[in-house]
């Protein structure tokens, strides 16, 4: 095993790939499990917007998701 540190974007990417592939597999089994996903993800993101509670990192985070499981989907 290598002791050489990778940059953070490197296991983002990492981290990220492997989610994809966990969410497909899981939607494979449950269908339907990523529109209830981003369901969820736009209804919190509507709720932190009405409550004036987004920021501009809370709503990367949002947009990142939301793509993450539209690329998930298909």
């Amino acid at each position: 095993m290598s002791t050489e540190r990778v940059s953070a974007e490197t296991q983002a990417g990492a981290c990220s790939y492997v989610l994809l592939m966990l969410l497909q597999r899981l939607e494979a089994k449950h269908g339907g499990l990523l529109d209830e996903l981003l369901a969820g993800a736009r209804a919190d993101q509507a709720a932190m917007n009405a409550a004036g509670a987004m920021t501009e990192p809370v709503q990367n985070i949002f947009s990142e998701t939301l793509t993450l499981l539209r690329q998930a989907r298909g």
